[in-house]
């Protein structure tokens, strides 16, 4: 027990050195904007809802390959608030996606939903543009 006591606190001091070592600054290009430049990926559920959603059925058509995992939402404060008409559009939509979401047939499914899907993008940031390169559907933004 003696010997393990050792190599437990020593790597427990050298964890919290490097963890003292991250800064909270962050990381700035030469014209000490914001660096947004690698590749950057959003984690989480928003692809299937930006509101808080409890797991559901998929389509029929994709079995359980389709089914729609809980998440949290994205959306500060839980509810997008949305009128009674887009409230019927958006379940419209939800509803109808096997046929009208760009996603289902492999289509870019626009920004900034591409954003924020589960597939990885790269952000190439210059002096005048920025451009995003997405995997999905071999898309690009140039801002």
């Amino acid at each position: 027990m003696k010997h393990l006591c050792v190599p437990v606190v020593t790597a427990f001091l050298f964890a919290s050195a490097a963890i003292s070592a991250q800064s909270d600054e962050v990381p700035r290009a030469w014209d000490n904007h914001p660096d947004l430049n690698g590749i950057w990926q959003a984690i989480g559920t928003a692809h299937w809802n930006l509101e808080d959603h409890p797991a559901g059925p998929g389509h029929p058509d994709l079995g359980a390959i389709g089914a729609i995992p809980p998440g949290q939402g994205v959306v500060e404060g839980g509810d997008i608030p949305y009128t009674p008409e887009a409230r019927q559009q958006q379940q419209d939509n939800f509803e109808n996606r096997m046929m009208n979401d760009p996603e289902a047939k492999c289509f870019m499914p626009g920004v900034p939903r591409a954003t924020y899907m589960p597939h990885p993008f790269q952000i190439i940031q210059g002096n005048q543009k920025i451009q995003v390169v997405y995997g999905f559907a071999e898309a690009s933004r140039t801002i």
